[in-house]
């Protein structure tokens, strides 16, 4: 009886392989700012075999795709339509927004530097222009979320072996809701935690609009931070269940290292294998 338990335990060790190797969702939840996309990039592989040529799904890509967007249309616009410094003024005026941060963005230029710039192009003005201007454009948020949506719809069929989906996850009826589609189309499900106390998420917020332009603000990051906790523990319900579509829970924490808010580590506290253990309880029963 023993010997027969070992023998379908190796096996089942096999197929957790087969699982990492074969089709894969992977969510990442975290505080924005926390580092989801650099562990993805540096971490990932550690720990999933086979993490590579991955597809992307985040209303972030999709918010700098309409700020590109928005630069092109209005260099366009520059182009054809602004012939004098009146034409210029009033324009400015026309593009003055409100930041998530509640403070009034204009184009930090003026008349003589567009007549001297133009003729460098469309490309040339959004990389001059995006982190004083274009970085804080966040009126168009919602507009990206439904973007990314549709994205996620498409990219579920045409993905291939690997999808990441790069998200705060603190909104489980959400992402459990994406998770039964991923699960109808042969993915197995993983959810990585990537926990950072709010006060340095906001750090980090902080360097990455000094040195990138873009930030979303500590009162957004305090707000999805109240509810982190409570996510990960149905995430954690969902993967014990039988039928759950939690297959993998993984749960790391951020450990900083020095003074700068960029620097530090991740270590890994949890790693739950839920598929697994719905296995083992299954022969167990036998």
């Amino acid at each position: 009886m023993l010997r027969k338990l070992l023998k379908e335990i190796i096996k089942i060790e096999l197929q957790e392989f087969h699982e990492d190797t074969g089709k894969l969702c992977v969510v990442l939840m975290g505080l924005p700012a926390a580092g989801k996309s650099t562990w993805i990039n540096n971490e990932a592989k550690t720990y999933i075999p086979g993490f590579t040529g991955y597809s992307v799904t985040n209303s972030d890509a999709q918010v700098q795709a309409l700020q590109y967007d928005t630069a092109m249309l209005h260099y366009n616009h520059l182009i054809k339509e602004i012939d004098s410094e009146r034409r210029f003024q009033e324009f400015i005026l026309q593009t003055t927004y409100t930041s998530n941060r509640g403070k009034q963005i204009s184009l930090p230029v003026d008349y003589g530097w567009w007549e001297e710039n133009k003729s460098k192009g469309a490309s040339w003005y959004y990389k001059q222009l995006y982190k004083s201007y274009y970085a804080s454009y966040f009126d168009i948020r919602d507009i990206a979320k439904k973007y990314e949506k549709d994205l996620f719809n498409t990219k579920i069929h045409k993905a291939g072996k690997l999808l990441v989906i790069d998200t705060v996850a603190s909104k489980p009826p959400k992402i459990l809701g994406r998770l039964k589609k991923t699960r109808q189309q042969g993915y197995h499900n993983i959810i990585v935690y990537l926990e950072i106390q709010s006060d340095l998420a906001v750090a980090r917020d902080k360097w990455r609009e000094k040195n990138k332009g873009r930030g979303v603000g500590a009162s957004i990051i305090d707000n999805y931070a109240k509810n982190m906790s409570s996510a990960y523990k149905v995430y954690k319900t969902e993967g014990k269940d039988d039928s759950g579509l939690v297959d993998r829970l993984m749960y790391f924490k951020w450990y900083p290292a020095g003074a700068s808010p960029i620097k530090g580590v991740w270590k890994k506290l949890e790693d739950n294998r839920y598929s697994i253990k719905r296995k083992i309880r299954k022969l167990r029963e036998k």
